[in-house]
């Protein structure tokens, strides 16, 4: 009985411990000045995204719908967005703390776009897809 108890407790320990551990959409922020060695892992059925201090790289398999991920952005900020797609079509949309677009794109097959945010804040990146395949590079200098 004694040895039944603790089994237990064991248990529901390791799964209050996992139950922590989950990350939501809404928490993945990058720094690209402050935040050093610091990486979020966001994974679904049909996509994973790894987002460390200057980069977020996205994987899509079968995607269909929308996702956001937060960027913290310093003055002159310069973006550099690679992709590679296997099937389907991405929008890609950036967004101020204000909810105004400050870049969009249409994301077929392979390509790459560069542009600078002038401002610093909190931006809002934005991709929508329907069964869509391929990965996604965002870095920021």
């Amino acid at each position: 009985m004694k040895r039944a108890s603790i089994l237990f407790m064991c248990i529901f320990m390791s799964l209050g411990i996992l139950s922590g551990c989950e990350v939501y959409d809404n928490s993945h922020h990058s720094n690209s000045s402050n935040d050093k060695n610091h990486m979020n892992i966001l994974e679904d059925d049909d996509i994973t995204a790894v987002q460390d201090d200057n980069e977020l790289e996205i994987s899509l398999n079968d995607f269909k719908g929308k996702k956001e991920y937060k960027l913290n952005l310093n003055d002159n900020a310069d973006i550099t967005v690679d992709y590679k797609l296997e099937k389907g079509s991405l929008r890609l949309t950036l967004k101020d703390d204000e909810g105004i677009d400050t870049f969009t794109a249409e994301a077929y097959r392979t390509h790459g776009y560069t542009f600078e945010v002038e401002d610093k804040g909190t931006y809002t990146l934005i991709i929508k897809g329907t069964d869509v395949s391929g990965k996604v590079e965002i870095e920021v200098d």
